[in-house]
């Protein structure tokens, strides 16, 4: 397992400045409520939780690969676009 995925898979398909705001906590409010977590996303544990959620994707692929066919059941649970985020399910 991996603990922290590197930026780079997150700057292959995020704008550097969204993705440096989310992971150091430091997102505007209005960005914040437009993903749907309010105040939310400065709290250390939801962007850890939100990057590892990332990290298990990439190991489903993997293992589906290899196995053929795995899940990451964390997964889904925003909808990122390339420079901001939208639309967290309830």
């Amino acid at each position: 397992p991996i603990e922290r995925p590197p930026d780079e898979w997150f700057l292959a398909v995020h704008d550097e400045a969204y993705y440096r705001s989310v992971v150091s906590g430091t997102l505007a409010e209005a960005a914040q409520r437009r993903i749907g977590f309010g105040g939310e996303m400065r709290k250390p544990e939801l962007i850890r939780r939100t990057v590892l959620e990332c990290a298990g994707t990439v190991l489903a692929v993997q293992l589906a690969l290899r196995h053929g066919l795995a899940a990451n059941l964390a997964g889904g649970t925003h909808h990122a676009h390339r420079d901001f985020g939208s639309g967290a399910p309830p």
